[in-house]
């Protein structure tokens, strides 16, 4: 049964029903959230694994007809010898490597070990990977069928077509939502990934065997429920001990949660709530039980102890006047205390995506919203230790939308920060972020853009990273980065940036290899 929702109009004017996957909660403050109420129909079933094998070749059909469909856009035809070798270097993901990384280790003290898989007995190798998908909402054509009414009148005349992304050729198939899911999940199964180091070309794609990324954060995620939910997890004989993680068993092996934006900008378009995604390999890592002593006023239930949710929008030494809380709000983060298997190491992983858009009165809230995560990290982190935990380390992923001398971005990195107990945590970037001169050839970015006249290029995603043994305390080494993926070079990238032909996003997945 549908029902009107005061204030939402349809591109004509006209009042407009909300459908049953609308969802209002006012619990803390007014939201509205819009979530899928079902499946795409060209994603393979996953209710059990008999036929895993016949479900794993549907999909790698799906990525190369997807590839195939960007090849005759390029003016490229699979029917020649010739035509096919252009293939990889016209529509081909970039290829990426593993780059040692040299700078030394706060708590180490040392440079990275240069092989992880040939580590002294007792340390753990995994890997660590963020990504800015691109919502489906934020980057739509003109074609595409809308799921709802806009919600605000002055959106029914153009209104950034295709997200504003001018300059890219073929937007109609490069921005196809029902062609780039496809692309967006090869570079999540490591599509592009090569095993060598330092550029040597090395082994060709990863092996769908295990996880690419053990650990894969995922941001602007609207497509949820349709598609990365029923590929990458599987609700089948959840228990209520693991209701808010679910199992997965096609493809990858992934566990994880998603936290969806309370009032995301895909919904004044007429599309879903974006969200944040963070999932972990199971095989690798296990989610560590609620403390009894903790109140149940910030975790999701008493058995897994998970925080996801909005930011409180509390501004130290900001003037609330000024600033419009419910935007402070909007945005979302996943916490998640992991304990690596076979070990008593343990990590607390945060994932977020922060305030968007350039300026100070826009760079003040996102610092107000990266202490707070910082905050809250830190404080699961040494919940961790008062059990009597020796190793214990964070991971703080996503996109900042800000630079490396941006304040948000520096009250992360400060040695002191804003909490009680930071001389606990110092962090670092598994990224060289001394690598920032974007007028220079081949320095470093994480998003490359063309939207205009504006040509973006920034670094603006992170993975960072401390451990308690930083300071020298009862512990191991702690948490080393040893290894982060390589960026295209200039001369690879398209003369449209990103996306493209050879890229379904506007912002490159990041990943780092640990050592811990």
């Amino acid at each position: 049964m549908t029902h009107p929702i005061q204030g939402l109009l349809d591109r004509f004017g006209n009042e407009a029903c909300a459908s049953p996957a609308v969802i209002a909660n006012p619990a803390k403050y007014p939201c509205f959230v819009r979530m899928h109420d079902y499946v795409d129909a060209d994603v393979p079933s996953s209710a059990n694994d008999d036929d895993r094998d016949r479900k794993t070749a549907i999909v790698w059909d799906k990525l190369r007809m997807a590839q195939d469909k960007l090849a005759r856009a390029a003016g490229i035809h699979s029917s020649g010898v010739c035509e096919i070798d252009k293939i990889d270097d016209v529509v081909g993901l970039y290829p990426r490597f593993w780059v040692e990384n040299k700078t030394p280790s706060r708590q180490w003290g040392k440079s990275a070990i240069s092989d992880p898989a040939k580590v002294d007995d007792g340390k753990f190798s995994f890997t660590v990977a963020t990504f800015n998908t691109l919502a489906r909402g934020l980057s739509s054509g003109p074609a595409d069928l809308f799921p709802a009414p806009f919600a605000r009148e002055d959106l029914a005349e153009p209104f950034e077509i295709y997200g504003g992304f001018s300059s890219v050729r073929s937007p109609e198939i490069v921005l196809d939502f029902d062609v780039r899911k496809w692309r967006l999940l090869h570079v999540l199964l490591g599509g592009g990934l090569r095993d060598g180091i330092d550029g040597d070309s090395g082994a060709t794609a990863h092996h769908w065997s295990r996880p690419a990324y053990d650990i894969l954060a995922l941001e602007e995620v609207d497509e949820y429920n349709s598609f990365f939910r029923p590929l990458l997890l599987n609700d089948v004989d959840v228990t209520e001990e693991d209701r808010t993680t679910e199992r997965f068993h096609f493809i990858n092996g992934y566990h994880g949660v998603f936290q969806p934006k309370p009032h995301s900008p895909c919904i004044p378009l007429g599309w879903y709530s974006d969200g944040v995604a963070l999932f972990w390999n199971p095989d690798k890592f296990q989610t560590i039980a609620r403390p009894s002593s903790l109140e149940n006023h910030d975790a999701d239930d008493i058995v897994t102890w998970i925080e996801r949710g909005s930011f409180d929008g509390k501004l130290q030494d900001c003037d609330h006047d000024e600033i419009n809380i419910s935007n402070l709000r909007n945005q979302v983060y996943v916490i998640v205390p992991l304990q690596l298997k076979d070990s008593d190491k343990c990590l607390v992983v945060a994932a977020t995506h922060l305030k968007a858009k350039k300026g100070l009165h826009n760079e003040r809230i996102r610092e107000a919203q990266a202490t707070e995560l910082r905050q809250r990290t830190e404080k699961m982190a040494s919940e961790l230790v008062k059990q009597g935990r020796s190793d214990v380390g964070i991971l703080i992923v996503g996109d900042f939308n800000s630079e490396s001398n941006d304040t948000s971005v520096r009250c992360i990195l400060s040695q002191e920060g804003r909490s009680t107990n930071c001389a606990k945590w110092l962090f670092q970037s598994a990224y060289p972020l001394q690598d920032t001169d974007s007028s220079r050839e081949n320095s470093l970015y994480t998003s490359w853009k063309i939207r205009g006249d504006e040509i973006s290029r920034r670094i603006i995603d992170y993975i960072f990273y401390a451990s308690r043994s930083t300071v020298g305390e009862k512990g191991g080494e702690g948490l080393h980065c040893t290894h982060y993926l390589s960026v295209p070079n200039d001369s690879e990238v398209e003369n449209d940036r990103f996306p493209g032909f050879r890229y379904p996003s506007d912002h490159l997945l990041i990943a780092a290899k640990f050592v811990y």
